[in-house]
């Protein structure tokens, strides 16, 4: 499937301001299921555009010295994601959980399995956890029980949480994002000795209304499974990650893959808009005989 992104950020300020400098981390993976074959980044007021490689992926970073009331950001991308079965690379019939008790895992996987800043540990996401993963059962299992009870259990409202939304604010609501379902998830995983990780990206829903998640970037989680995979599960929909999903980066939770970060000295944001539009192209819509990844 080809796809085209556009991803636009507007900030306005209540006044002039200056000394803006700011990370993105907008661009996708060019891997084993998506192919990257264009990206583009600009600013308004232009400036020169910089990047480096983080192990999570791309991070681009600029500055603005010069007085401004407004700055916007836009990226566009071109993306091939490449179709597979999802349930291929699960086992869904030997028991397996004991992977998660060797010290190789607990040595070289430490950072996915202790708190972060937006995942401390809660006894709550634990117990709600126990009854899914199941030493007694494959873990996929488990983790894909525990997928559907969280997207059973919590209620998508865009109106029920912010951006800086705590867990706990988030249990005692039962309700919040897909950032929000991402955290409970991950919490839960590494509670039970499963190293899991924060992914943020997008979602290409097409036609399905059923579907949340397309209006902005989108989070699901990856977990670490006894074969070395890391298997995307997205519990805001109840999907194991599929062709339908664009990965852009991944740490241990969201203050790791935020979108747009960055200071200045000026006043307040008076607004911030966000607008992305994800549209399906037709093979004769792309070009890809000079296809070269995008580092």
């Amino acid at each position: 499937m080809y796809l085209q992104i556009r991803h636009q950020t507007e900030y306005r300020y209540s006044g002039v301001c200056s000394e803006s400098h700011n990370e993105i981390r907008v661009q996708p993976f060019d891997n084993e299921f998506q192919r990257l074959l264009e990206f583009k980044l600009q600013t308004s007021p232009a400036v020169r555009i910089y990047h480096h490689q983080e192990i999570g992926g791309t991070v681009h970073h600029f500055s603005i010295r010069a007085w401004h009331e407004r700055l916007v950001i836009e990226a566009s991308a071109t993306v091939e994601t490449l179709a597979f079965n999802p349930f291929s690379r699960v086992n869904l019939v030997n028991l397996d959980f004991d992977f998660y008790k060797t010290d190789f895992v607990k040595q070289n996987y430490a950072e996915f399995l202790v708190p972060s800043l937006y995942v401390p540990h809660l006894p709550e996401a634990h117990q709600l956890a126990v009854p899914f993963l199941d030493p007694s059962k494959p873990t996929a299992v488990g983790l894909l029980d525990l997928n559907r009870h969280f997207h059973e259990w919590l209620s998508y409202d865009t109106d029920a949480t912010h951006v800086q939304s705590t867990l706990p604010e988030v249990l005692h609501k039962r309700a919040g994002v897909c950032q929000d379902f991402a955290h409970l998830m991950l919490a839960a995983c590494r509670s039970h000795g499963i190293p899991a990780r924060y992914v943020s990206g997008y979602l290409y829903i097409g036609k399905d209304s059923s579907m949340r998640g397309e209006q902005a970037t989108h989070a699901w989680i990856e977990c670490l499974m006894p074969d070395g995979k890391w298997v995307g599960f997205d519990p805001t929909n109840n999907l194991l990650v599929n062709n339908q999903y664009v990965k852009i980066h991944w740490g241990l939770d969201y203050g790791d893959v935020s979108p747009t970060k960055g200071v200045y000295i000026g006043p307040k944001t008076e607004s911030l808009s966000i607008h992305v539009g994800i549209k399906e192209l037709v093979p004769s819509e792309v070009s890809v005989l000079n296809y070269t990844p995008i580092a």
